[in-house]
């Protein structure tokens, strides 16, 4: 049995079971929770070997077989990647014209296909690691500017990025994209969400801390977000709004960095997105240097549980038309009405609540659950990690084999003993990958949990 976070007045999650139209497709979620995006590291992985790597498993597969059975509005996958030179890891799947075949769209199907099986609207998360690519995939990765990230502050080593022609953005960044979405639609997707968050390539473009350009991307507001409309646009043109396809962007709320994106700032861009016509935008925050999800516990906010409250709590009287998702730290029903009920936000996503139980929204909807599983582990970098380890053990069996229960042969993060078991294992593998990427291999981070016995 599941230790719970505490709930000390429950409340009826009727709200969070309304629907959410999306005002430009016209298409409408069940309801107002969103499966947030998770790295699943699922995906094929042959060195050397392109038109075989990136492609879904079975356990990709079958994971979301059991999101699709977990009662989300609408289910986000995580980072599918658009360029195979700028990987955030090994098992990423990836979506590239150059090594598009069959297989590769077969399995897509049937992602699209288990995550839908239960009238959920499955987005595909695609993205582009730009500077925040490691030396192990590319040396010299592009980016707006040649502004490097900090290797010191992340333990992992990034080269010096090479910052991309005006060409270039268009050949190797906005056209990839679009080919991105365009295979999504055709493989039964109901929609995408574009990466321009958490220190990827696109936010690397609308940063003033890492964009020192001064072309037609550069420098102004309206420069820095230029590639991100022009994503938009290049996307209607080969997928019209008539489809029904959703197109969404995940957008910084702001940066905690000196230089970095302000709320002002973001405010701003969520206003023009609107304009553009977005379906919706989910707001975040940080990057890989300052992930930012420490420095939001410590805000003085009304709603402690979203980290990103406070923020979407000044951005969202800016775009009243667009749908708003927040995802990060929600973890009562509660608390996501009272967020609802606040106005800033129009859905709920959950990650980490979802990687231990698949199927919490159908459990807090259908069911009454008032709150997700509480986390043993204090340290925010390890309970990611133990979430990245229930996503492979999801992934082992369908809901059919799995006999319905979606937490079938999951670590119950709830318990210590199991944590405790979780934490010396998993440092045993990671001292074990270091010295593997140490000696310049590429190797796959995802961690199967030896059984406790």
């Amino acid at each position: 049995m599941f230790k719970r976070y505490p709930v000390e007045k429950p409340v009826s999650p009727e709200i969070l079971n309304e629907p959410i139209k999306f005002r430009t497709s016209k298409r409408v979620a069940k309801n107002r929770l969103l499966k947030g995006a998770m790295s699943e590291r699922l995906g094929t992985w042959i060195d050397g070997n392109l038109q075989k790597s990136g492609i879904p498993t079975e356990q990709y597969i079958n994971l979301y077989d059991k999101f699709g059975h977990g009662g989300f509005g609408t289910i986000l996958t995580g980072n599918i990647m658009v360029d195979f030179d700028h990987l955030e890891g090994a098992g990423n799947v990836i979506i590239e014209e150059s090594i598009n075949n069959h297989e590769r769209r077969q399995a897509f199907r049937d992602v699209s296909a288990a995550a839908k099986v239960d009238g959920s609207l499955i987005i595909g998360q695609i993205s582009h690691c730009g500077s925040q690519t490691t030396t192990l995939f590319n040396p010299h990765p592009y980016s707006s500017s040649d502004v490097q990230v900090d290797s010191k502050k992340i333990g992992m080593e990034f080269g010096k990025p090479i910052a991309l022609s005006i060409d270039e953005i268009q050949t190797l960044v906005i056209q990839k994209f679009i080919f991105a979405a365009k295979f999504l639609y055709e493989t039964g997707f109901d929609g995408v969400e574009i990466h321009g968050a958490n220190g990827f390539l696109l936010s690397q473009f609308m940063s003033p801390k890492s964009n020192k350009r001064t072309d037609e991307y550069g420098g102004s507001r309206e420069n820095r977000i230029r590639i991100v409309l022009e994503i938009y646009n290049g996307i209607r043109e080969v997928v019209p709004s008539e489809t029904g396809f959703i197109v969404g962007i995940k957008m910084n709320s702001v940066e905690f960095e000196n230089e970095g994106l302000s709320v002002e700032e973001a405010a701003w861009m969520c206003q023009e997105f609107e304009r553009a016509g977005f379906d919706f935008i989910e707001l975040s925050g940080g990057n890989f240097e300052n992930p930012g999800l420490d420095s939001c516990k410590s805000l003085p906010t009304k709603n402690r549980e979203g980290y990103f409250s406070e923020f979407a709590r000044q951005i969202k009287p800016y775009i009243p038309h667009t749908t708003v998702f927040i995802t990060g730290g929600f973890r009562t029903v509660p608390g996501m009405i009272a967020a609802i009920k606040s106005g800033f936000a129009d859905g709920i996503g959950l990650s980490r609540p979802a990687a231990a139980e698949p199927d919490i929204a159908r459990k807090m909807l259908k069911l009454n659950i008032q709150s997700a599983t509480q986390n043993a582990i204090d340290d925010t970098r390890m309970q990611i990690m133990a979430a990245a380890t229930q996503l492979v053990q999801a992934g082992k069996w369908n809901s059919a084999k799995s006999h319905q229960e979606a937490t079938y042969g999951l670590m119950d993060t709830s318990n210590k003993r199991e944590t405790d078991h979780f934490i010396t294992e998993f440092l045993k593998h990671f001292e074990q990958i270091g010295k593997e990427i140490a000696e310049g291999k590429i190797v796959n981070i995802a961690f199967d949990l030896p059984i406790l016995v």
